[in-house]
């Protein structure tokens, strides 16, 4: 499986809004983590449902 790497920036953003969440509720930070990283987990087990080059923004 091929690893996913954050730009330095977007990395930052993740945890700053992880950190949110968890000030707001507990443990609500670290379900937020385990979203993201299932949201990966699923794009990397199925690379064809989610084509490189959409934007966004």
């Amino acid at each position: 499986m091929k690893a996913v790497v954050f730009q330095e920036d977007a990395e930052t953003e993740m945890l700053e809004a992880a950190a949110y969440y968890e000030a707001q509720q507990g443990d609500l930070g670290r379900r937020f983590l385990a979203a993201v990283q299932d949201a990966i987990n699923r794009i990397l087990l199925n690379p064809s449902l989610h084509p490189r080059g959409i934007s966004f923004v």
